[in-house]
């Protein structure tokens, strides 16, 4: 019997696009000042092409071929002093958040299993979304990160129960799905099929290159193959409620 639903947050509660290029921006301008005929465009193409490759870390794999550990260091500093403290900026809720938590939530008690930094936190406070989750495991606080088991069994052990009556929600097979199903979670994967359909219509034109770049190939990828297979797979949010009962079963 399910008793749980656990959410990861990025492109699950909020669409995170403005944040990922807000990040690929900043690290882009560092490259320049050293490479300064490396476009925005090659680095979106690289990008591409690394995550056709099923690679994970691809941010981190490209910078670190145009600048130095210390200069990485710096960058990530300088990018987090300036982005996160914009969180609720960068982090837009997806217009259906609200009805999916309720519907979920009249059956199911609600968890966050996501890679996030503590800010995380006092925005869902601010939106108050936070007391609609019991259990609430953020990467940044907890020294853990997907798809490390180890924040998924933080997350069984703080619900008591079994991993096979929490289901786990998430948008990356490589981060969400595959852990969680290793550990005997059932699994719903949130497979966007384009960046429109999250609702972010910038008007920058690199910012409308950067969601070009995504709907031709997702912005982390869909991993390495021989990935488990999730229980159920939706492509919109409105969905993610039926994806679950449907897993679940009738109420007995």
């Amino acid at each position: 019997m399910i008793e749980w639903v656990f959410f990861d947050v990025g492109s699950v509660l909020f669409n995170d696009a403005p944040q990922d290029f807000a990040a690929m921006r900043y690290f882009h301008s560092a490259i320049i000042k050293s490479h300064p005929t490396y476009t925005l465009g090659d680095m979106l193409s690289e990008r591409e092409e690394r995550a056709l490759r099923g690679e994970s870390m691809i941010l981190a794999q490209i910078v670190s071929k145009y600048l130095s550990p210390e200069e990485i260091r710096e960058t990530y500093k300088a990018a987090r002093r300036d982005i996160f403290p914009r969180y609720d900026e960068h982090n837009i809720p997806f217009e259906d958040l609200l009805l999916v938590l309720g519907a979920i939530s009249k059956r199911f008690r609600l968890g966050i299993v996501a890679n996030q930094p503590p800010e995380c936190r006092e925005s869902l406070k601010r939106r108050e979304l936070l007391q609609l989750f019991e259990i609430v495991g953020i990467s940044e606080e907890l020294n853990l990160r997907k798809p490390d088991p180890a924040i998924f069994e933080w997350a069984i052990d703080k619900a008591q129960t079994s991993p096979d009556r929490i289901i786990m929600v998430g948008d990356r097979r490589d981060n969400d799905i595959t852990p969680a199903a290793n550990l005997g979670m059932p699994t719903v994967w949130l497979n966007w099929q384009s960046y429109q359909d999250k609702n972010w219509f910038p008007d920058d034109p690199d910012a409308k290159a950067f969601l070009a770049s995504c709907d031709r190939v997702p912005f982390y990828g869909e991993g390495p193959p021989g990935m488990p297979e999730p229980d159920a797979m939706v492509h919109r949010l409105i969905d993610v409620p039926a994806a679950v009962e449907g897993i679940a079963g009738p109420p007995k």
